[in-house]
């Protein structure tokens, strides 16, 4: 104690009041909860920018795992593109050459059928020389121990054909219990022939049977042919006959039928 007096109860300067404790007191809580508020504040923030930096870089390597697979599809693909275009153009190639092969084939074939009907008309014109003195008498009865020669010679004589001379005469063809077989004849002089069937028709009119030409079986397939057209034209006038494979009409030129000569 200094003595002096009044100075006993005199706070010190130095020494804050309980008035400025309280109010630091008070600042320093207040500061606190700011801090914490905007401590509180910038977490959430910073996650989310974390969180979308993480987004970015996964996305950034799945972009990336993408592309690559799209580029390896992209070259399977193309070697896919390379490896058909080169089959089709193989297969391509093999049907140029298969066309080809298939076209000189038939070429040939066709050159065959030309050389198989030439052959055929001359075999068939062989044929119709070896016939060219033959002829045929149609429906003529047969009887027991007949002889065809004399049945010949007896009928030629109808046509105008006197003292025939016959190197071979036979019945020919199948059995048939309906009408007897063809007698076939083979003369000696083909104007004999020629004479018969020129007079034959009005000579035997009142007959059963006929004499008709010897055919092949090519010549006799196209007489038949035009037969009903033949008989329609004889009903209209016009006279035709068969001779060398053709219907020629009565200067010998071969007559060319017409959808009008069938109608």
């Amino acid at each position: 104690m200094d003595g002096k007096p009044g100075s006993k109860n005199k706070p010190k300067k130095d020494q804050p009041t309980l008035f400025q404790m309280n109010t630091r007191s008070k600042d320093a809580a207040a500061r606190a909860v700011t801090s914490d508020i905007e401590s509180d504040e910038e977490d959430p923030i910073t996650s989310l920018k974390s969180t979308f930096q993480k987004g970015l870089q996964r996305l950034e390597k799945d972009l990336s795992r993408m592309h690559d697979d799209l580029r390896s599809l992209e070259i399977n693909f193309e070697k896919a593109i390379e490896f058909l275009t080169k089959r089709v153009e193989d297969l391509e190639s093999r049907e140029k050459l298969n066309s080809d092969r298939i076209k000189a084939l038939e070429d040939e074939v066709q050159k065959m059928k030309q050389v198989d009907l030439e052959q055929a008309d001359r075999i068939n014109v062989q044929e119709r020389f070896s016939r060219r003195s033959n002829i045929r008498i149609v429906g003529f009865p047969c009887t027991e121990n007949e002889s065809c020669e004399g049945i010949v010679k007896s009928v030629m004589e109808k046509v105008g054909v006197s003292n025939v001379r016959i190197e071979r005469a036979h019945r020919d063809g199948r059995l048939n219990p309906t009408r007897p077989r063809h007698i076939l004849a083979k003369l000696s002089f083909y104007q004999d022939k020629i004479t018969a069937l020129k007079h034959q028709r009005r000579a035997l009119e009142n007959e059963p049977f006929f004499i008709t030409d010897d055919l092949t079986k090519r010549d006799l397939q196209e007489k038949r042919k035009w037969a009903s057209q033949v008989t329609q034209l004889y009903n209209q006038g016009t006279k035709l006959r068969f001779s060398a494979g053709r219907w020629r009409d009565s200067s010998g030129k071969p007559f060319e039928f017409t959808s009008q000569t069938s109608a």
